[in-house]
């Protein structure tokens, strides 16, 4: 694996443009390291391949990679995230699971809250026997 220290990519040029409106949502990105390119000196000069999922209002927690059966590929698989979606004000605000097809960050399915009302906001240690 390579490290990602000073590598720019796409999307943290979306992520600037964006940065004004910062806490509009929050964005789920996969950077392709095998993508590397750019001849410059410093590791900064070098721009990798980036896709990003995000939408308005939605607010991401750390995605957990679950791997295909019999994967060839590294990104072979689903990523998983449980999502805020706050495009409502609270109490109405809901959550969901965004399952995304870990190859091209196509959403899968969202499967909302079967109560119909927002989770805790994290992800690491959630469980619920109802998904």
């Amino acid at each position: 694996p390579r490290s990602t220290q000073g590598v720019s990519s796409a999307a943290s040029d979306v992520y600037k443009r964006q940065a004004q409106n910062t806490w509009d949502a929050w964005r789920l990105i996969k950077t392709d390291m095998c993508s590397i390119q750019g001849g410059g000196a410093h590791p900064s000069d070098q721009v990798a391949k980036a896709t990003v999922w995000t939408e308005p209002n939605q607010f991401v927690t750390e995605p957990i990679f679950v791997e295909r059966p019999g994967a060839s590929r590294e990104d072979d698989g689903l990523l998983l995230s449980h999502v805020l979606d706050a495009s409502k004000p609270p109490p109405l605000a809901s959550s969901y699971m965004l399952i995304l097809n870990a190859t091209d960050m196509t959403v899968l399915a969202k499967l909302p809250n079967p109560d119909g009302h927002h989770e805790p906001f994290s992800f690491h240690g959630l469980f619920d026997g109802r998904f």
